[in-house]
């Protein structure tokens, strides 16, 4: 990593002449700060393997992968909004996956939202596919009447709620 700022000597040429040359500095926290983005990218990249590793050992005929919209929102940043938290982490998922089976007898939801009041989780509907839909249910509701609302993928959901 570089530590100080590095100047670089660049020549201006005119007519296959050189003219003169002009110095740049370029500070090392663009480096750094890039630097940190990928080894961001890195871990996310990581707990999303781990999670998709804990959802195909609890569900076993599934080969559950998140979408790729959902990787692109969480790299971003995207999926921040008032009202709604987004737990991560192989624990998270073993929770309330195992919650939702013995509940309401459901193994093809993967939470991925809660609102704050706890009352309403926004799942992905696995289907050994694109795993695109998204459904918000109740999960303390009666099975019948778990499911609320469904979305076609997560960029409908996201522009409803956030």
């Amino acid at each position: 990593m570089i530590t100080m700022s590095t100047p670089i000597q660049i020549p201006i040429y005119k007519n296959n002449k050189l003219k003169n040359s002009s110095s740049m500095s370029f500070k090392s926290d663009v480096f750094e700060l890039s630097d940190k983005k990928k080894k961001k990218n890195e871990m996310l990249d990581k707990l999303i393997e781990e999670m998709e590793f804990t959802i195909n050992q609890l569900q076993t005929k599934s080969k559950f992968k998140y979408p790729v919209d959902y990787k692109k929102y969480e790299a971003n940043e995207q999926l921040k909004c008032k009202g709604w938290s987004f737990p991560k982490g192989k624990y998270f998922i073993n929770e309330e996956m195992t919650y939702l089976k013995s509940a309401h007898n459901v193994n093809n939801l993967v939470p991925f939202a809660i609102d704050e009041e706890a009352t309403e989780y926004a799942c992905f509907l696995i289907d050994n596919k694109t795993n695109d839909k998204v459904v918000v249910i109740y999960p303390f509701a009666k099975t019948e009447n778990l499911y609320q609302e469904k979305y076609n993928n997560i960029g409908e959901w996201v522009k409803e709620v956030i």
